[in-house]
């Protein structure tokens, strides 16, 4: 089985090049090994490929994105729009 995993960030650029290295991989065009053939893929800690922790995390966030703007969330959740995002103004030095 060939795959390509952990390519956080470079995901374009990186993918592109190691979906074609595998390619030659599987049609046997190439003598070359791939650099990380020999680590172990081992599974996720308490992950049996059911994702149990999504509903905790998102739970997280909700509770993080509440404390930091309670009136926003409010009015998001009564249907009313949001304000738009105003940056904070910043005070310039006054002359003497």
């Amino acid at each position: 089985m060939f795959h390509a995993v952990g390519c956080n960030g470079n995901g374009v650029a990186l993918m592109t090049f190691l979906g074609w290295h595998a390619a030659q991989l599987m049609l046997g065009s190439t003598n070359r090994r791939a650099f990380f053939a020999d680590i172990p893929f081992r599974a996720v800690p308490l992950y049996n490929g059911r994702p149990w922790f999504v509903p905790l995390v998102s739970a997280a966030y909700h509770a993080k994105d509440f404390i930091a703007n309670p009136r926003e969330v409010a009015a998001e959740r009564a249907g009313k729009p949001a304000k738009p995002y105003a940056p904070p103004r910043s005070k310039a030095p006054k002359e003497t």
